[in-house]
């Protein structure tokens, strides 16, 4: 693997202000406080120039028990010197992974011998973002020390670093070559006459796949298929893969949002010391992303355990302190998802009679429970204990 050079210099300077225009001893009706805060920080990127991204925010507690605050910021990235200069490396590949998935169902032709490129990007820009927050601090009247939260957050990222294995362009270079030849066939070209312009620079499938000049027995093959097909089934005309690029690219738009929950309550002081409980959560709302300008849509969440990202998240932990000791008790949810990474089948899972399991890990002075479960979801309950005792001598 050869060596990676690159360098870059940056500056930057950062200043935050806080102002607040009402306080608790000067309130007035339905304003028991009122606080405004701005930040915003400089940078200068000798490769990429300068930014300048903010953040502003409110906090107003219209009663002394109840506040509510928002807020907007922007951000920047600039892509890793390893993304942007890692030397270029070749394999060639004919494994049973490098099948042509548009062309062999009509060709028959399986695997063959192609070549795949993976190294850095220069040509890769800055990712950017936008992000908003609003949400409720209610300070439960009647029970000193309980308090409960509830924000809002999205978050709408653009230019974000990604990279994509061969698998992945594959079914983006079909999809994107179906939906040029739907569009072509709606404005009335014959599935013959339609140029998918493969072996050149205008190719319309996917833009990490080189394809080879279109042959006489490609001709064949695909007249053949479509005179076998209605036209909603048929394919345009395309050469073998010559190469796939498989580098670091920037992603389209990328959208995030969902909920946070959290619940804290610092119990009484009791003579065998003070404990304090704290339950936070997340609902994860939507996740999706655009990988080109036009391109599919992307789901990384799904629901009922559909997808690959789970709906909710949450810890909630209790601890205890008494002078120099301490203790505590948390626990750690993750609700179902399916897990991508499996290295098993449904059928095999069937086979075994549908088995589940807890298995219990000590790690570092603490326990956690894995408990999987049917349909090959995974719900994770993690248990864990510390206790810490300290003295001077």
């Amino acid at each position: 693997r050869p060596d990676v050079i690159g360098d870059r210099d940056i500056s930057s300077f950062y200043a935050e202000f806080v102002l607040p225009l009402v306080g608790a001893e000067r309130r007035l009706p339905l304003i028991n406080t009122l606080e405004l805060t701005a930040s915003a920080r400089m940078e200068k990127y000798s490769d990429f120039g300068e930014t300048t991204k903010p953040k502003v925010g409110a906090n107003w507690r219209p009663l002394s028990w109840l506040m509510l605050r928002g807020s907007y910021n922007e951000g920047f990235m600039a892509p890793s010197l390893a993304a942007l200069f890692t030397s270029p490396r070749w394999s060639i590949t004919a494994g049973a992974g490098d099948i042509d998935i548009y062309r062999n169902p009509v060709t028959r032709e399986g695997a063959y011998v192609q070549r795949g490129y993976f190294g850095g990007n220069p040509n890769l820009k800055a990712s950017e973002s936008e992000g908003t927050t609003y949400g409720v601090v209610i300070d439960v009247p009647g029970i000193r020390g309980l308090s409960v939260t509830a924000d809002h957050w999205r978050i709408e990222r653009t230019n974000l670093l990604g990279s994509r294995n061969g698998a992945q362009i594959r079914a983006s270079d079909v999809s994107l070559i179906q939906a040029y030849t739907q569009a072509q066939l709606a404005a009335g070209k014959s599935i013959g006459s339609i140029d998918t312009g493969s072996g050149t620079a205008a190719y319309k499938g996917d833009s990490s796949i080189v394809r080879l000049p279109i042959t006489a027995a490609d001709t064949a093959a695909f007249a053949a298929y479509n005179a076998t097909r209605t036209p909603g089934n048929q394919r345009a005309t395309v050469g073998g893969i010559e190469r796939i690029l498989a580098s670091y690219f920037n992603k389209s738009e990328q959208f995030t949002n969902g909920f946070d929950f959290d619940i804290n309550y610092r119990f009484p002081q009791l003579a065998v010391g003070q404990f304090n409980l704290n339950s936070n959560w997340n609902y994860l709302n939507d996740f999706h992303a655009y990988s080109t300008p036009g391109s599919p849509r992307t789901n990384y969440k799904g629901g009922n355990g559909n997808g690959p990202l789970p709906d909710w998240r949450g810890t909630t932990t209790l601890s205890w302190r008494n002078k120099q000791w301490g203790a505590g008790l948390g626990m750690y949810y993750i609700a179902s998802y399916t897990d991508t990474g499996a290295t098993t089948t449904q059928s095999i899972w069937d086979g075994l009679g549908n088995p589940s399991y807890i298995k219990p890990i000590f790690n570092n002075g603490s326990y956690s429970y894995r408990y999987v479960v049917h349909d090959s979801k995974t719900y994770n309950l993690f248990v864990s204990y510390r206790v810490v005792a300290q003295n001077r001598w």
